[in-house]
């Protein structure tokens, strides 16, 4: 994969007809002096100059740096990173399968509907400042019986301080059949096919 890839410090491959391979040097030194550095690629043009794209994981959290004609690209590189994990928190919008919306629905015959979350999803904010989370919902237009478990019947998107953040899909989170028995008959006849004889 690419984040395997960007991660690798050395790599040998074969060198066309040459019995001994080709070995491959990471130009990122970030890789070998920091354990928590897991990529990206240095590069270089005339108009950026040296540049850095690198990459840090420190307890589930990953924050990028990107520095562009730095003639300390390595120093400014950590430091940016550091101050990504310093001044910023994530914050848990939603977990995955969390209820994000219950009520008893006349369409459904009454019966409680519960959607939860197909996903989970976060944010970002400064360090200290409080957010004000909205969550809009929408539900599937003419939903009826029966819903399957895990049935897609909705969306969910968020925004926080009024900037849309993103959406994510509202799933069933159990089954719901019909309990009216003449509309369990006429699903179970119209089930039936053409196979079916009518009598009068």
């Amino acid at each position: 994969t690419f984040a395997k890839i960007v991660d690798t410090t050395r790599k040998t491959i074969s060198w066309g007809s040459h019995e001994y391979g080709r070995s491959l040097l990471n130009t990122n030194r970030l890789l070998r002096r920091f354990d928590e550095v897991d990529g990206v690629k240095t590069g270089y043009t005339d108009a950026a100059g040296r540049c850095l794209v690198s990459s840090m994981t420190r307890e589930g959290r990953q924050v990028i740096s990107v520095v562009l004609k730095s003639g300390q690209m390595w120093h400014d590189s950590i430091k940016l990173l550091n101050y990504g994990f310093d001044n910023f928190n994530r914050i848990q919008l939603a977990a995955k399968d969390e209820v994000i919306y219950s009520a008893r629905l006349e369409a459904l015959e009454n019966q409680r509907l519960e959607m939860v979350a197909s996903q989970e999803f976060a944010t970002v904010a400064s360090e200290g400042k409080e957010i004000k989370v909205r969550k809009e919902i929408i539900i599937k237009d003419n939903l009826k019986l029966p819903i399957a478990k895990k049935e897609q019947i909705g969306k969910v998107t968020f925004y926080v301080d009024d900037e849309l953040k993103g959406t994510i899909p509202l799933l069933a989170k159990e089954k719901l059949t019909t309990k009216n028995k003449f509309n369990k008959l006429w699903q179970w006849l119209t089930n039936q096919g053409p196979s079916l004889t009518y009598l009068k």
